[in-house]
C-alpha cells in the first residue's frame, strides 16, 4: 500500500471557522497576561511576532544571565495560554447530526479529488500516476495543529462512508483508496504539545544554545526525542512511503526547515513523486497571470530557501512541484456560534 499523504497546516482550521491566527491568539494573550515579559515585548512588536516560535527564538536574546528561570515560567505561561485559547477554539467545534452526511462527503471529496481543479496537465498526469498503481492506496494525515479538528473531519467519513473512499483499476483488478491514521508531529491539546524553533541556528541566545536541557526545550526536534513516542521516525516512514503529498494549510515556515528539506530529499529519489502545494486563494472574482506566477514563485522560492538546496539540485526537482490555488478542497465549516 502506498501514501498519498496529506500536511495539514493552520489553514485548515482557519478554513472550517476556527480563529486559530496568531494575530486572534495574542489578543487573547495580551488581554490575559497583561505585565508578562514576553507579553509585553509581544505587544510592542507584534509584527516581529508574526511567527511565534521564530519570535521566540529571537526573544532569547533579551534574556540575561541569571533571567533564565524567569524567561522560563513567562514562556511556559506563553504555551499554557494558547492551549487554553486553542481549547476554547476547539470546543466551538459543532457538527449537527443532520449534517454530518454533508460535511463527510466534503470531507472525502476533497480528499480523492485533491487534483479536480488542477491545470489539464498537472491533473492528467495525478491521474494517470495513480490508475498505474498496481496496489491500495492510503489517504495519510501529518498534523501540524494541536486541535482535534482534522481528526473529527476524517472520523465522520469513516462513520458515513465504507472503509474503501475510492479505487482505480489495473491491469484488470480493482484496488482499494483508505483512509489511513494521522500523526499529530507537535502534538496535540491533551498530550506532548510541543512548542519551539527548527534549529539552533534559530536561537539568538548563545548560552541557551550550549546548554543541552534549553535546546530540548526550544528545539523541536530535540524536544519530539525527550517525548519518546518514535514521531520523527514514524512521520519519515510515512513520507517515504508517499507516491504524492500535499501540503494543506502551511507557509513552509522556517520553523519547520527540517521536513522541508527531508520531502525535497524524498522527491529527489524517486522520477514519478510529487509534491503538491495548496496556497490561499484571493476573494477577487478572476486571478491575473501576474498574480498568479507571483504567487507560485513566491512558494517554490520559499520551499527551496528551507531546503537548503543549491541551484543546480533544485533544477531538477523543481518540476515535480505543483503550487496551486486550495480554495475547492475542505472548503466547509465545522464551527456554530451558538448562543442563548
Amino acid at each position: 500500500m502506498k501514501n498519498i499523504t496529506f500536511l495539514i497546516g493552520n489553514g485548515f482550521d482557519i478554513n472550517v471557522g476556527l480563529d486559530t491566527r496568531y494575530s486572534d491568539f495574542y489578543e487573547y494573550c495580551k488581554e490575559r497576561n497583561a505585565g508578562d515579559k514576553i507579553v509585553t515585548d509581544i505587544g510592542k512588536n507584534t509584527d516581529l511576532w508574526s511567527d511565534l516560535e521564530i519570535g521566540l527564538g529571537k526573544y532569547t536574546a533579551k534574556v540575561n544571565k541569571g533571567e533564565e528561570e524567569e524567561f522560563w515560567n513567562s514562556e511556559a505561561l506563553l504555551e499554557e495560554s494558547l492551549a487554553d485559547y486553542l481549547e476554547g477554539q476547539q470546543n466551538r467545534i459543532y457538527i449537527p447530526d443532520d449534517e454530518e452526511t454533508e460535511i463527510a462527503t466534503k470531507m472525502r471529496d476533497s480528499l480523492v479529488g485533491f487534483y479536480k481543479n488542477f491545470p489539464k496537465e498537472q491533473q492528467q498526469y495525478l491521474v494517470n500516476r495513480m490508475s498505474s498503481l498496481p496496489g491500495d492506496i492510503s489517504y495519510s494525515f501529518i498534523c501540524f495543529n494541536y486541535t482535534d479538528a482534522l481528526d473529527r473531519c476524517v472520523s465522520l467519513v469513516k462513520k458515513h462512508f465504507s472503509k474503501d473512499i475510492s479505487n482505480h483499476r489495473y491491469s484488470g483488478t480493482t484496488y482499494t483508496h483508505s483512509l489511513g491514521n494521522i500523526l499529530h508531529i507537535h502534538g496535540t491539546l491533551n498530550a506532548e504539545m510541543i512548542l519551539g524553533v527548527n534549529d539552533i541556528e534559530q536561537i539568538a541566545n548563545q548560552e541557551f544554545r550550549n546548554n543541552i536541557s534549553f535546546r530540548e526545550l526550544l528545539i523541536k526536534e530535540y524536544t519530539n526525542k525527550r517525548f519518546a513516542q518514535n514521531k520523527i521516525q514514524d512521520m519519515r516512514e510515512i513520507i517515504d512511503n508517499s507516491i504524492i503529498i500535499c501540503v494543506f494549510g502551511m507557509s513552509i515556515g522556517a520553523t519547520d526547515k527540517m521536513w522541508w528539506e527531508y520531502i525535497c530529499q524524498w522527491l529527489q529519489k524517486g522520477d514519478l513523486r510529487r509534491l503538491i502545494i495548496y496556497v490561499k486563494g484571493t476573494k477577487q472574482k478572476r486571478i491575473m497571470k501576474h498574480q498568479l506566477f507571483a504567487s507560485q514563485n513566491e512558494m517554490l522560492e520559499r520551499i527551496q530557501s528551507n531546503s537548503g538546496m543549491k541551484d543546480s539540485e533544485w533544477g531538477k526537482i523543481e518540476e515535480k512541484i505543483f503550487v496551486n490555488y486550495g480554495d475547492d478542497i475542505f472548503n466547509f465549516r465545522i464551527v456554530k456560534d451558538i448562543t442563548n
